[in-house]
């Protein structure tokens, strides 16, 4: 492991960083003195580019406290220092950076339900994305840029409704087709009425039946008009012939006037058993 030093003791003065969304320290080292060989470097600046990680430690009341390894711009891993969270959040944006690291871990941002010496990491997307703002602007880039691949976003947001749209399109015209298809597939029943037939049926004469009578010397001498009997009438035809026979027997023995007994007798006996 690289050994990490600690620049918070040094004086500081602030510079904003536009690549990290927030002003953040610009360390400053006026004269760094080597007592062993007696050299003196030049004034030298320090920008934060992102932040590693941050360990559970204690700060210099013996407090626990967050300490968070810094990644400076322009300098290797082996340069890296942890620093308290005064020096972030003191300046301007600060805060809203360091909530921005803690919400990318997921963790809970109070050390105490951390034990000593934990290392919390952010997720390897916010590690990409502070690396992406470091990606200097393109020379000759300006507003109209800007608008440019704003429309461009928005062309390409309208073409995907589009595309979208006609796909929901086909696949409901798809789907009805389907339907139409399994539908014609089971039997469909038939709306043809039939027609009523013309032809008019000859007219039964099952209600009245025509009997012809003999007169008294044997000349047929018309039809007789009979109405259907009731079948609770049928057996009631019996007992009439016995009465009209009884009533001929009667009529002739005591030899009514007007009336040809024998000839007539003879036409309604004739008329009976005809039944």
């Amino acid at each position: 492991m690289s050994d990490v030093r600690s620049m918070s003791d040094l004086p500081t003065t602030s510079d904003p960083l536009g690549v990290t969304g927030f002003s953040a320290d610009v360390f400053t080292i006026s004269e760094l003195l080597h007592e062993e060989d007696g050299v003196v470097e030049d004034e030298q600046t320090y920008k934060i580019q992102y932040i590693i990680h941050a360990r559970a430690s204690r700060d210099d009341k013996g407090k626990p406290d967050w300490r968070y390894r810094i990644r400076w711009e322009g300098y290797s891993p082996n340069d890296d220092t942890y620093e308290p969270r005064e020096c972030i959040e003191g300046e301007h944006g600060g805060k809203s950076y360091l909530n921005r690291f803690w919400k990318s871990t997921g963790l809970s941002r109070d050390v105490r339900h951390h034990a000593f010496e934990t290392i919390v990491e952010p997720s390897q997307e916010w590690i990409d994305e502070q690396l992406r703002a470091d990606i200097p602007a393109s020379e000759g880039e300006n507003d109209s840029d800007d608008d440019e691949t704003l429309d461009e976003i928005m062309r390409a947001q309208r073409e995907a409704k589009i595309r979208e749209r006609k796909q929901q399109e086909e696949s409901a015209a798809a789907q009805e087709i389907i339907a139409r298809l399994h539908s014609s597939s089971s039997p469909v029943k038939s709306t043809v009425t039939p027609e009523k037939s013309t032809v008019t049926p000859q007219k039964r004469r099952s209600l009245v039946d025509e009997v012809e009578i003999l007169s008294s010397d044997g000349v047929w001498t018309g039809l007789a008009k009979r109405r259907k009997v009731s079948p609770l009438v049928t057996p009631l035809f019996p007992c009439l012939t016995l009465f009209c026979t009884d009533f001929y027997s009667a009529a002739c023995a005591i030899h009514l006037p007007a009336c040809d007994c024998q000839a007539q007798g003879s036409a309604t006996e004739e008329y009976y058993w005809r039944f």
